[in-house]
Order: C-alpha cells, then sequence, then structure tokens
C-alpha cells in the first residue's frame, strides 16, 4: 500500500509540473504576439471614389456673378428676367413661330407708329400711338388724315389689333372740294354725278369695322363687316361717300367683304386675293356688288407694295372708276419706335 500510495503522489507532481510548464508557454506566446507590429490598411483602390470636404461657408452673389440674355427671345419660348428667375421681370411674347411677319417679333411696349400710303393722286399717313407690337398685335388710338385731288378728310378712333382679328371705331370727317351733293334720284350717269349746282359737300361718318383673316387650306379666308352713319349733311339730298365710294341717302351704309388669298414665292411675300365687296344703303334702297383683286408685295420689312382692282358688276349708278375700289394703288411704308432691326435669336452669355 505504501508503495501505490508513492507511485500515486509522484505521477500527480508530474502532471502539476506539465501543467505548470505548458500554461507559461502559452502566456509567453500571447505576450509575443501582442508586442508584434500592427500593419498599417491598405489604401483605398484607385477606383473607389473619393469624398472631398465642400466648404461651408457661401459667398454673397454679385451683380456680375451672372450675366442676363443680351436679347429677349423672338419666339414662344419663356423669357427669363437678368436674375434668372422666369417670369420675374419678364413679358410674354408671341407663341406663333410659323408667321413670317416682321412685326410679330420682339416684345409688347408703348410705341409710336406711322404707316403711310402714297399713290396716283393720294396721300394717306396713319399715326397710332399705343401698347403692343405695332401692325401686329396691340391697342391704341389712330389718326388718320387723308389727302387727294377731289377731297380732304381726317379720321381718329380706337384700334385693336390681333394676328387674325383686327376691330375700329372712330369718327371721320371729310371736305369735298371737287364733288356736290346731288339731287335724289333712282340712279346717276357720270354727268349727273359730275353735276356741282347744288354746292360742294361735307360730312361727318361715324364708323366701326371688323376685318378678319382665317387660314384655311394653302390660303387664307378674308372678311370685313362696317357699319357707317353719316352725319352733318342737309336733308333732302344724296351724298358721295369718298371712302366707300357709294353714293347714299344717310344717314347708314353698310359694307361686307368676303375673299380668299393666298401667298406666293418662297417667303410669301407676295400676297394676291379675289374678293367680292357688297354695300347696302338702307335709306336709299340699294345695294352695290363689286368683285376683284387686291394684291400686295413685301419689298423690304417697311415698305410694300399695294393694289387693288374691284370694278362694280351690280348697281343703280354708272360712275365708272369712281365706283370702283381703287384706292389702294401705291407704296405703304411702315415705322414704329422699339422697332426690329436690332432684334435677333437670343444670344446668352456663359456663367462664370
Amino acid at each position: 500500500m505504501k508503495r501505490v500510495r508513492l507511485i500515486s503522489t509522484c505521477v500527480a507532481c508530474a502532471c502539476f509540473v506539465f501543467a505548470f510548464r505548458a500554461s507559461a508557454q502559452t502566456s509567453s506566446a500571447n505576450d509575443a504576439i501582442e508586442t508584434l507590429p500592427v500593419p498599417a490598411p491598405p489604401p483605398w483602390p484607385s477606383s473607389s471614389p473619393k469624398i472631398l470636404a465642400r466648404p461651408t461657408t457661401t459667398t454673397a452673389p454679385t451683380s456680375t456673378s451672372r450675366r442676363p440674355i443680351v436679347n429677349p427671345p423672338i419666339s414662344g419660348r419663356e423669357t427669363r428676367s437678368p436674375t434668372g428667375s422666369p417670369g420675374a421681370e419678364s413679358q410674354e411674347v408671341d407663341s406663333d413661330e410659323s408667321s413670317n411677319s416682321y412685326w410679330h417679333r420682339g416684345h409688347a411696349r408703348k410705341f409710336f407708329a406711322t404707316a403711310v400710303d402714297l399713290g396716283y393722286l393720294y396721300f394717306r399717313p396713319r399715326v397710332s400711338v399705343g401698347y403692343g407690337k405695332p401692325f401686329w398685335r396691340w391697342i391704341g388710338i389712330d389718326a388718320n388724315p387723308a389727302v387727294s385731288n377731289k377731297y380732304l378728310a381726317g379720321y381718329a378712333g380706337l384700334r385693336l389689333a390681333l394676328p387674325i382679328v383686327e376691330l375700329r371705331a372712330g369718327a371721320r370727317y371729310t371736305r369735298d372740294w371737287a364733288q356736290s351733293v346731288l339731287a335724289p334720284q333712282n340712279g346717276y350717269d357720270r354727268l349727273e354725278f359730275e353735276s356741282q349746282t347744288l354746292g360742294l359737300a361735307s360730312y361727318t361718318n361715324l364708323e366701326a369695322e371688323a376685318t378678319g383673316g382665317f387660314p384655311l387650306g394653302p390660303g387664307s379666308i378674308l372678311a370685313i363687316a362696317s357699319g357707317t352713319y353719316m352725319t352733318s349733311v342737309p336733308s333732302g339730298v344724296y351724298v358721295y361717300d369718298d371712302t366707300l365710294r357709294v353714293i347714299t341717302n344717310p344717314p347708314w351704309i353698310w359694307r361686307g367683304r368676303l375673299g380668299y388669298a393666298v401667298r406666293l414665292g418662297v417667303e410669301g411675300k407676295v400676297s394676291l386675293a379675289v374678293v367680292g365687296d357688297l354695300l347696302g344703303m338702307p335709306k336709299r334702297d340699294a345695294l352695290v356688288l363689286r368683285v376683284g383683286l387686291v394684291g400686295s408685295a413685301a419689298l423690304s420689312d417697311h415698305i410694300e407694295v399695294i393694289g387693288s382692282l374691284i370694278p362694280p358688276i351690280a348697281s343703280p349708278d354708272t360712275l365708272g372708276v369712281a365706283q370702283g375700289d381703287f384706292a389702294q394703288l401705291g407704296i405703304r411704308y411702315r415705322w414704329a419706335t422699339g422697332s426690329p432691326p436690332d432684334v435677333r435669336e437670343p444670344t446668352p452669355l456663359p456663367d462664370f
């Protein structure tokens, strides 16, 4: 028994010594690992995005930090103010980019304009003051003196013009120096018409007129409707109206025109129309029918040749040229303040 106990004690001591030595070796290995240098992390791959810090401070914009568009647009695109915000100080421009009209370009504005008709034995300047695009889309006042070899006249009134419709209303005074009032009768020939036995005529017309042009097919339908009230004439006489070119028993005259116009040429600067006029004088119980041609040719943005040849087809009178609409035969010049020669496509400058 003593021998067995001795052997057991020796085995236990040997196991304790072995365990102690193993523990000491493990501890020294851990200490060695902790003392090794830690390697630096690998660099980012070259394809990885880099996040750069942005400055947190902002610089107040100055007047030169953004440049405005040099010229306003001439189409229907949205305009911008110099600050870059849409519509801050912009004006609406016409959206009809298909129009060939020189006068539809630019912005609406206050303007002074004139149109001068010069032809054989007549001179008719027209002065207009208004707001909008002159001769295209505007509202304002017209003054229209007229001089010919037979009369002196002056017209003043209001006008509203849109691209396809135009309305006007005003008063016209006419003083004849070659045509007298006429004694009432059913019809007149040329000799009776030129008689001056009753004194020279003078009268005032109150006028209202609507004019339209409506696209249809390759051209446009033309339409005019007007009414005239003649005053300041002696009672019991007939009067020749120098504008409408009919003899009437005052006060009323009405007129309707219907026609079809086409534009010719690559740029459509030549226009030709077939028209028919019907005029009525209710108190005289008479009608006048005229059929003919109206044409124009643009020589430049400001100058055009205009003409009309509309002879009477049916009438109670036989007056020859005096009863036809030959007034538009000559040259027309148009001009307005702020009108385009310098208006062109917008040229935006780059931002810096």
